[in-house]
């Protein structure tokens, strides 16, 4: 009964190296080498494309912030198209570069 159950043992320790031994072998021929490459740029290109999208969520995220700390209630295409309208008055009309429109706008950083 010993010898049968060491007989398994060794039967089972065989294929395993066996098994090992081909998966070994196919990692380090030609094929086996571009299969890991190919594993591997995928795995980057999808921890890069994992960075862009929490990067462009959380850019997203904080510009909603941004905006409503600085312009509260205020519609943002209104504050937009003054501040568009007082950049174009400011480039063309020197007289009026005095003028400061800060109420209209909601803010200033100047």
């Amino acid at each position: 009964m010993r010898r049968l159950f060491w007989v398994g043992v060794g039967a089972g320790v065989a294929v395993l190296v066996v098994v090992k031994g081909r998966q070994l072998f196919h990692r380090f021929t030609p094929e086996g080498v571009t299969e890991e490459l190919e594993g591997q740029v995928k795995g980057l290109a999808d921890r890069a494309r994992e960075a862009v999208a929490t990067f462009t969520s959380a850019a997203a995220e904080r510009e909603r912030e941004l905006t409503e700390a600085l312009l509260g209630e205020r519609d943002v295409a209104e504050a937009r198209a003054i501040r568009k309208e007082r950049k174009a008055r400011k480039a063309w009309d020197f007289e009026a570069a005095g003028e400061d429109d800060e109420d209209a706008l909601g803010y200033s950083f100047f």
